[in-house]
């Protein structure tokens, strides 16, 4: 559900050409991971065919355990998440349902309903099929807890997805007329004691814990303070809470709370998830989002553009080769904040007004070619790949990227690659490690300069890639996509 869900909210930036978010594309070479949230109806049938390849967490209904086993299964590295709600009960018509209790449980156990001062039990404003749970109630907790964590055990999920973990109950009701909590003190001390019981039981149980702190930014100090329960959080609303196109960008102060949250989450070495809401095909509010994450992660952070909780929104600079960042952020006197990376560099304008950015080098993405500088619209970013002119008086001169050179044999069973830096300006590349990518993912890190692929499946086609890092993780050597189809018959890669 969520604070955006409750509201019932649901100038694309140009630079010197328009970029559309596609439902096409392949590759995983940002510091930030990918999320994708699927548990509105619709997503039973929606498409689910790049999924395994693109992202690190996927959220779904307990009913679409078929799907999370499908996913996995292509991908055992994906954790998928079974989302349930923490403080409503709804009614549970089949096997299973998205809350941890369901209504039929709490009327079988009437102090588990919150109810206002006429003794009425209490359904969410937006959701009336949703009822108000006493999250402070222990026997409430400790039946969800048993709940939840035998579902996910029986069924193989990898972790839950706690939404609605609220420190108000001001976007589901009238806070006032909740009679045992009428204040935020008094239901966030609740939630709390809720958070502090069932979090720490399903990481017991060895199963992930990830919550929805939709209101973190308005709540920030509390919020900051329960992290310590779960394995991470979402901030359910970053940057943007708005559905509809340019609606809901965050005001300069909220916008630099919300890049906190990504360094407060990764100082605690915590899990972040940022959710950024806008109209579908909405590039800015997208690239404003994803910006503003690889500002502040040091690689514990993921990141989705959510017009619904449907489909799966890419866009291209999800494929970007940024490399690892080579500093922290920065703010430049107009309020412009930057950060440069091995390959690439970021820059986002949470300001309320346009402003204009010196790159201190030639770069290219976000609509822009081989650029020096641009003009930024408010609430915008760009993200862009390419490296900063240096002085020769003071750095060493800048190594060159060069070709990787890749051979091999495709079997049934498997892909042998071998390979090996080619070209006059090989003896200037110094790499430390090799990156092995296979469709979009990271395969393997090696120093050596070989990798053989047992998880292929027979006629199935594959897209490999080999990047050479330096001991900074500056991307400094990397091959064209190796594209290979295992077979009956052995085949050579040349």
């Amino acid at each position: 559900m969520g604070v955006a869900r409750l509201k019932n909210v649901i100038a694309i930036f140009v630079a010197t050409a328009a970029l559309t978010l596609t439902m096409l594309g392949v590759a995983q070479a940002s510091p930030v991971s990918y999320t994708r949230a699927a548990y509105d109806s619709a997503a039973a049938s929606a498409d689910w065919s790049q999924t395994p390849s693109r992202q690190s967490y996927v959220v779904l209904q307990s009913w679409e355990t078929g799907r999370m086993q499908e996913l996995k299964s292509k991908n055992p590295s994906l954790k998928v998440l079974v989302y349930k709600n923490f403080s409503f009960a709804a009614e549970k018509k089949t096997t299973s349902t998205s809350t941890g209790v369901s209504k039929q449980e709490a009327e079988a156990n009437p102090d588990w309903f919150l109810k206002n001062f006429a003794g009425e039990p209490i359904s969410s404003d937006g959701y009336k099929w949703l009822w108000a749970m006493d999250v402070g109630n222990p026997t409430y907790q400790q039946r969800w807890a048993d709940n939840v964590i035998a579902e996910v055990t029986a069924r193989g999920w990898d972790g839950v997805f706690l939404d609605d973990v609220n420190p108000t109950m001001k976007y589901a009701t009238d806070e006032s007329q909740v009679a045992k909590y009428p204040n935020d003190a008094a239901y966030s001390a609740a939630t709390e004691s809720a958070l502090a019981y069932i979090g720490p039981r399903i990481q017991a149980s060895g199963k992930l814990a990830i919550a929805n702190f939709a209101t973190w930014v308005e709540y920030s100090s509390t919020q900051n303070n329960w992290l310590k329960y779960v394995n991470g959080a979402l901030d359910e609303m970053f940057v943007k809470w708005g559905r509809n196109s340019g609606e809901g960008y965050r005001s300069e102060s909220q916008w630099t709370r919300q890049l906190e949250e990504v360094k407060y989450a990764a100082s605690q070495g915590k899990q972040f998830i940022g959710f950024t809401q806008g109209s579908s095909g909405e590039t800015q509010a997208a690239r404003f989002g994803y910006g503003t994450v690889l500002l502040g992660t040091n690689g514990t952070a993921s990141y989705a553009f959510t017009p619904n909780y449907t489909s799966e929104t890419w866009m291209p600079e999800f494929e970007y080769e940024l490399g690892a960042p080579t500093a922290a952020e920065t703010r430049d006197s107009n309020g412009v904040h930057r950060r440069t990376f091995g390959n690439g560099l970021v820059l986002v304008n949470p300001t309320g007004s346009n402003q204009t950015v010196n790159f201190g080098g030639t770069y290219s993405g976000s609509g822009l070619t081989n650029a020096t500088s641009a003009t930024m619209p408010a609430h915008s970013a760009l993200i862009l790949t390419g490296t900063q002119q240096v002085r020769e008086s003071t750095k060493k001169p800048k190594k060159r990227t060069v070709a990787i050179k890749v051979k091999g044999t495709v079997t049934a069973e498997k892909v042998a690659l071998k390979w090996t830096p080619i070209g006059d300006k090989q003896s200037a590349v110094d790499v430390s490690v090799y990156k092995v990518v296979r469709d979009s993912r990271p395969l393997a890190r090696t120093a050596r300069k070989h990798r053989v692929d047992h998880r292929v499946n027979k006629g199935h086609a594959y897209r490999y890639r080999i990047i050479g890092l330096d001991r900074k993780g500056k991307v400094v050597a990397r091959s064209r996509a190796i594209k290979v189809r295992p077979g009956k018959h052995p085949r050579k890669i040349r």
